[in-house]
């Protein structure tokens, strides 16, 4: 006799399980769709954000009356350069555009991948890939289009290669970031990676958040020894409280670009202020700087104790010698060449990050204002490395030398 266990379910009741299991799992979709609609979310997202706070300001400013499609305009050329795409106006292509901007589009870039990754069940590297790259052209044909409906009368307009290019790359990086963090991608990527990698990547991390530290002490310090400078250009730049507000809000989105000079000025590398003329600890030939209130914290004259700010990197690299020592024990060939290989990651970083913190607000002596790349990548990486290995030695020879003097005794 068959037992009730053993007797297979009617057909019926088959169905009605189907059924039931197919309502309770989520509808996945295509890929494509998936990086489409993540795409538009995004572009949508920011210029809607953008959008509010542009228009507030232009009910509150006098020119409330020019026409609604003045602040529509206004916020697409915003939304661009947001991306980090440089506008040309009369003639001259602005490049130096505030870093914090960037962080809107690639925070919805990366909900928007993490969504897409989820909803699309993606598998293996080549789906991920494939969102990637869908989801990034789809994204700057967006800011394509954008870029073709913002014009401003011809008074201000981004290049439509500029407006793809840097949307393109702001989508690569943001989708890539959110479509990792899916279904524990990072943690599979780490899991893969070498043993040795992990003391760099340590040893990377934390002379970077030493320099970060650094760098925004030494700015904070400098805002407030030229404290009436900064003052005196934000009275020059408003005339009423909705230009107050305007200037105040312009100045902390250039806060990060301050710390990358900033980076650049105690680095030894210093900071070009137009025409040739530079910044450095040693000296400072004159220039000209953009009307900008945080940026009065460049010294007009760096005084006599400031090669001493040299050593800051110096600490940063000994920052980073101390954590990985206290984290990981390691033979001195191998901390050396880790601290090594972190100071150079961190060099990496700088010199992205001094690239996009410069640039030019028009042409001849303005045909760029920041720190230099690549010598501020060089300076930070032989300071840190010197300050970390350093250390090292120390800390490894030192306690060696000791014990072969006990022995002789």
């Amino acid at each position: 006799m068959t037992s009730t266990i053993e007797r297979p379910p009617a057909a019926g009741a088959a169905g009605r399980a189907d059924s039931g299991q197919r309502q309770n799992q989520p509808i996945m979709a295509a890929i494509p769709v998936a990086a489409v609609s993540a795409a538009a979310w995004a572009a949508m997202c920011g210029l809607a954000g953008i959008g509010i706070f542009v228009t507030i300001g232009w009910v509150l400013s006098p020119r409330a009356g020019d026409g609604l499609g003045v602040p529509v305009e206004s916020a697409g050329l915003l939304w661009l350069m947001s991306h980090h795409a440089g506008v040309t106006t009369g003639g001259a292509t602005i490049t130096v555009l505030p870093l914090a901007l960037v962080v809107i589009p690639l925070s919805l870039l990366r909900i928007a991948g993490r969504w897409a990754a989820r909803i699309s069940a993606v598998e293996g590297w080549v789906d991920q890939g494939l969102l990637v790259v869908a989801g990034t052209t789809a994204y700057a044909l967006l800011a394509f289009g954008v870029s073709q409906l913002c014009d401003l009368g011809g008074a201000a307009q981004v290049s439509p290669a500029m407006a793809v290019g840097w949307s393109a790359a702001t989508a690569a990086v943001g989708l890539t970031l959110g479509i990792g963090s899916a279904h524990g991608g990072w943690a599979r990527v780490r899991s893969a990676l070498p043993v040795e990698v992990l003391p760099v990547a340590l040893a990377a991390a934390s002379i970077a958040c030493a320099l970060l530290a650094l760098s925004a002490a030494i700015a904070v310090v400098a805002l407030i020894a030229n404290w009436s400078t900064v003052i005196s250009l934000g009275q020059a730049m408003s005339t009423g409280p909705t230009d107050v507000l305007g200037v105040l809000v312009l100045s902390l989105v250039y806060v990060p670009n301050l710390l990358v000079w900033a980076l650049g000025y105690i680095s030894g590398a210093g900071v070009v202020i137009g025409g040739g003329a530079c910044a450095t600890v040693f000296s400072v030939s004159g220039g000209l700087l953009p009307s900008i209130p945080v940026l009065a914290a460049i010294p007009s004259d760096p005084g006599r104790l400031a090669p001493l700010l040299l050593f800051l990197p110096v600490l940063a690299g000994v920052a980073g010698g101390v954590i990985l020592h206290r984290r990981i024990h390691l033979e001195l060939r191998d901390e050396v060449l880790a601290l090594a290989a972190g100071s150079a990651v961190v060099s990496v970083g700088v010199l992205v990050l001094a690239w996009l913190s410069g640039g030019s607000l028009g042409a001849a002596r303005l045909s760029y204002l920041g720190p230099k790349p690549l010598l501020t990548a060089l300076c930070v990486f032989g300071l840190t490395a010197a300050g970390s290995i350093a250390f090292a030695l120390i800390v490894h020879l030192v306690p060696t030398l000791r014990a072969d003097d006990t022995a002789n005794l």
